[in-house]
């Protein structure tokens, strides 16, 4: 019995069918046809990217006031023609920002053929003179050109004397006294600067000599440290003021008021004299900062 059902179960298992082999050259060419689909669609691709409908055409220039638009785009005018899908916007976005006057700038494409560039300008805080040409310069010491005329420029602080040459981007560590000593008159004195014009003159190497455009005397400052100075003359202005009868001012040492003597030098009281002639402070302040007006 047993050996019928085995009988009867090799006769029902079924029979292997063989399979046939794929010829050996079909992967190589399998692979040599992706390659020619990929070229083609990047042949394809990158005459799309090039096509000169998708090329600049236009560079536009946003947000200039001071600066002229051809000069910002002379910074970028060699991307003209070039593909628009190409650019890389980041380096002429720091291209943008080497530009004299340019303190930040975006840089955005349009598609077909448009570049935009979009400026924010630097904010002057004073004005000079270098090689004969009129100058800028910022809080952080930059320096650009006057460019064209805007409102309030006849008020800007001037600086003169200064070593910077024209062309420069900064102003030498020198020449940096000038926007210390305008950041301690507006701390001293916010008020002033609205009202009266403010000229630092650098000529000395040893101080910075202020002028406003009142009755208030010029006053030597040390290159340094002109908060210090400005506000120990603030303390005593109307007083320092009389006395000084068109004198410098030297306010460097600390705690002292020098009046400095002219030629031919003016008669004055002696130096105990006119400091006793000083008013007592409202608010006596320490005795490190009580200040002596000598001769």
């Amino acid at each position: 019995m047993n050996e019928a059902l085995s009988f009867i179960r090799r006769q029902r298992k079924p029979k292997r069918r063989k399979v046939a082999r794929r010829p050996r050259w079909i992967w190589p060419a399998t692979a040599v046809g992706a390659l020619l689909a990929t070229a083609g669609l990047w042949v394809g691709l990158r005459a799309l990217l090039t096509a000169p409908v998708v090329s600049v055409h236009r560079i536009d220039v946003l947000g200039t006031a001071r600066l002229s638009r051809d000069r910002v785009k002379r910074a970028v005018a060699e991307t003209m023609g070039q593909p628009i899908l190409l650019l890389d916007l980041d380096a002429l976005r720091a291209r943008v920002e080497q530009v004299a006057g340019v303190r930040a700038a975006a840089v955005a494409r349009h598609m077909p053929d448009l570049l935009q560039i979009r400026v924010v300008e630097r904010e002057p805080v004073m004005k000079t003179t270098l090689g004969g040409a009129p100058a800028l310069l910022d809080a952080s010491g930059a320096v650009f050109p006057a460019g064209r005329p805007q409102a309030g420029d006849e008020h800007l602080p001037e600086a003169t004397g200064l070593e910077t040459m024209l062309g420069a981007a900064q102003v030498l560590a020198r020449d940096r006294a000038a926007l210390r000593a305008l950041a301690a008159l507006r701390q001293a004195a916010p008020a002033v600067l609205a009202v009266t014009p403010a000229s630092f003159d650098l000529s000395e190497p040893d101080r910075v000599v202020l002028t406003l455009a009142d009755e208030t005397p010029a006053l030597w400052l040390d290159r340094d440290e002109p908060g210090r100075n400005l506000q120990q003359f603030f303390a005593w202005r109307e007083r320092v003021t009389d006395l000084a009868t068109g004198r410098p001012v030297d306010l460097r040492f600390p705690n002292r008021l020098t009046l400095v003597a002219l030629e031919p030098p003016l008669e004055t009281a002696p130096a105990e004299a006119v400091a006793d002639a000083l008013p007592p402070e409202p608010n006596p302040a320490p005795a490190a900062r009580r200040t002596a007006l000598t001769e």
